[in-house]
């Protein structure tokens, strides 16, 4: 148990840190685990409108769309909440909208529906 319980900032900061490195080492289960972690703590904290859980939501997002199981419909998800928290919170010209706009069109590729793909490829380009 941590010196500060629990549901801290910072313990769901280094969670989602190594969701982060176990990504990089291509173990994607491990890494949504520690993102989910992450995510929960967050939503206690902040509720659903808040720049960090917009992160942990893309974060999931490209984690499942690059998880030998592809849930893209689950990916695509993820990362439509976290762009509708950044268009709330920073709007539409933001690098991070912009990011998200390019992971779902990315996804939409993935899963198939290459015209979707590029109209949100296109949309990122736009801010970028």
């Amino acid at each position: 148990m941590s010196l500060f319980g629990e549901e801290n900032e910072n313990i769901s900061t280094n969670y989602n840190n190594l969701g982060l490195t176990w990504y990089e080492k291509k173990e994607i289960e491990k890494a949504i685990e520690y993102f989910e972690k992450a995510l929960k703590i967050d939503l206690a904290l902040f509720g659903e409108e808040n720049y960090s859980v917009a992160i942990r939501y893309n974060n999931l997002g490209i984690a499942w769309m690059h998880n030998k199981n592809k849930n893209l419909n689950k990916a695509i998800n993820y990362i439509e909440k976290a762009l509708k928290i950044n268009l709330k919170l920073i709007g539409e010209e933001s690098p991070n909208v912009a990011m998200e706009y390019n992971n779902i069109g990315v996804a939409w590729s993935y899963k198939g529906d290459l015209e979707k793909g590029i109209n949100y490829i296109e949309k990122a380009l736009k801010l970028i």
